[in-house]
């Protein structure tokens, strides 16, 4: 299976997406024609081939750098921390370009959800952001660094301990911030090697993930988290079929049988021998229901059932309208981090406690359900809240 470069669905190559309904034939076409899609040696290449290889360059230099230093520009430091320094800095550079290459579709993804992301979601997903504050930030550790080890002779006499020779030089306890800067020389320019390259690197590559991020902009569909109407449309679909509401709210009726007893009401206005048919005895039942309950004549046994003199069983139904109206979408959020927050409302009878007739009355209700969901339309929760209705 595919997957959707809008909504993140499967999809079978060559069709639209199911999820969503959009179209991937550029997509796929973009994956044929576009030699950084073909991943390996030569992808990488075409990757970094617009910033004229600098990162590549940049992994060069530093390599140089680092022979020089072991040369000579690191005297006084032990051979093996050199030798890691130089090992981890190549490494480095040559993991950072990798890993940003490998990550140009999530890069593209970051920074178009930064346009609906808000708070430090969208400073934390800045790419062009970070790549303009790491270096920057590496250059003030490395003086930072520099400022403390020439004031600190607690910090200068640990650095000495770990990472120099046995009978290096200390600090002059007398003379100038020159005569004091001399002994850590050594050890800056190791800290500004490992600090400075690894980090330009990164920029150049994040610049060159962002380039190819601008070019597939033009070219391919956007994500769904751009399209307001797209993604509540999806994320309602999913709701009500989770639910097993695809229309929205059922009209269900849900019928019980129950029995009463009350006291019959006769009428014997001309004798007992000349009544004039039978009397009714009326019970008003809460929801528009109303029982009549006939007294007849002649007693029925379905109707008088060995009960004392003067009352009557009677039997009826009782109807229960479970889910009443439609499920309206009144309320649409996007969450801190791009995401999505609907809410439907509908009515629902609410079932009381049983009267003293034995009947059940029933209050109308709002049902609130809160539907959740992350900047790519998948649900992560669905609530369910009650409330007196109001109208």
């Amino acid at each position: 299976m595919a997957e959707c470069t809008v909504c993140k669905g499967d999809r079978e190559p060559g069709r639209t997406c199911r999820r969503c309904g959009s179209d991937n034939a550029s997509w796929e076409k973009w994956q044929e024609e576009r030699p950084e899609e073909q991943d390996g040696l030569a992808g990488l290449l075409a990757f970094i081939a617009p910033h004229a290889y600098l990162p590549l360059i940049i992994t060069l230099l530093a390599l140089g750098c680092g022979l020089m230093g072991l040369g000579g520009a690191w005297r006084g430091i032990q051979w093996g921390i050199q030798l890691l320094a130089v090992l981890f800095t190549v490494c480095g550079c040559l993991i950072v370009t990798q890993w940003n290459y490998g990550r140009r579709h999530t890069i593209r993804e970051r920074q178009l959800l930064n346009q609906v992301r808000w708070k430090w979601g969208a400073l934390a997903g800045d790419v062009k952001l970070w790549a303009m504050i790491l270096p920057a930030l590496s250059l003030l550790i490395v003086l930072l660094l520099a400022f403390l080890l020439v004031t600190s002779d607690l910090l200068w006499e640990l650095a000495r301990w770990l990472l120099f020779e046995p009978g290096y030089a200390g600090l002059p306890m007398e003379g100038g911030v020159r005569d004091r800067i001399v002994p850590i020389w050594p050890l800056l320019l190791l800290v500004a090697y490992c600090g400075f390259t690894v980090p330009f690197v990164y920029s150049s590559s994040a610049l060159l993930a962002l380039r190819y991020a601008g070019e597939m902009n033009q070219a391919l569909p956007l994500p769904i988290f751009l399209n307001g109407d797209m993604l509540a449309e999806l994320v309602r679909r999913q709701a009500e079929r989770q639910l097993a509401r695809p229309g929205g709210f059922t009209v269900r009726t849900a019928r019980s049988q129950i029995r009463w007893t009350v006291e019959a009401e006769r009428k014997d206005e001309k004798g007992s021998a000349g009544g004039e048919g039978p009397s009714f005895s009326t019970i008003p039942v809460s929801g528009n229901l109303l029982v009549a309950a006939e007294t007849p004549a002649q007693p029925s046994p379905s109707t008088m059932l060995a009960v004392p003199p003067g009352l009557q069983r009677l039997r009826g139904w009782h109807e229960t309208v479970e889910h009443v109206g439609q499920w309206n979408w009144e309320e649409v959020e996007r969450t801190p981090d791009g995401g999505i927050v609907m809410k439907a409302r509908g009515e629902e009878r609410i079932e009381s406690t049983e009267t003293d007739l034995g009947f059940r009355q029933s209050e109308a209700m709002s049902v609130v359900y809160t539907v959740t969901a992350d900047p790519w339309g998948r649900i992560r929760k669905i609530s369910r809240g009650v409330e007196k209705a109001t109208g």
